[in-house]
């Protein structure tokens, strides 16, 4: 993990290392990774609709009391900015059909201290390979 993190160099569209929840496995490739962007709670600041006539509008505090509960339960799967965990399988890694740069798939060789692919998810990357 820590080689890793001392050698890769993330795409230029990516955020800096320590916005990413990091996660690792090992697999019959080497090392594989998801990092994942983390971004500050809903609720830092304030927070509301667009409506349908493209005002908008604060939440109420029912709607409110939700995001905040979401949030936390998203931050528990996907971990915290700047964690790091090791998962048994790769499938247990968070993922997405998109998400670009705020999605970063890393492979990583430890024989040869090479990486394999390290691209953002989504349609301005390729994703995870097969």
């Amino acid at each position: 993990m820590e080689e890793i993190e001392r050698k890769v160099l993330l795409p230029r569209e990516a955020s800096p290392l320590n916005r990413y929840a990091r996660h690792y496995a090992f697999t019959g490739k080497g090392v594989e990774a998801v990092y994942v962007a983390i971004y500050p709670p809903s609720n830092q600041g304030e927070m509301g609709f667009v409506t349908e006539d493209w005002g908008w509008r604060p939440l109420t505090e029912a709607e409110t009391r939700e995001a905040e509960v979401s949030d936390a339960a998203w931050r528990l799967r996907l971990g915290e900015a700047n964690s790091r965990r090791w998962h048994a399988l790769d499938s247990e890694f968070p993922s997405a059909d998109d998400g670009g740069c705020d999605y970063v798939n890393i492979g990583y060789d430890p024989v040869t201290k090479q990486f394999l692919y390290v691209e953002c998810n989504g349609p301005d990357g390729r994703g995870r390979p097969d």
